[in-house]
């Protein structure tokens, strides 16, 4: 909650420091971080979010200029 509060403060957060900003966007990003070998999917990383599919991509993409299924295998050891 502190960190979500300093980083809507901060004028240039990119990437994941900026999903991690987003209330929503966050749920998804926390929930690959505590369990990166889950087989997520774009369906259950909106459902972490409480989004749509659509609504989901439209917004992580906004924020990180990336797909969500690009920076999983990044956190997968």
């Amino acid at each position: 909650m502190v960190l979500r509060a300093w980083l809507t403060e901060q004028p240039n957060v990119a990437g994941v420091l900026a999903l991690l900003a987003k209330r929503r966007l966050g749920a998804s990003i926390i929930a690959m971080l505590e369990r990166p070998a889950d087989p997520w999917t774009l369906e259950l990383l909106a459902k972490e979010s409480a989004m749509s599919h659509a609504t989901y991509m439209r917004a992580f993409s906004a924020y990180s200029h990336s797909s969500p299924l690009r920076i999983v295998p990044r956190w997968r050891f």
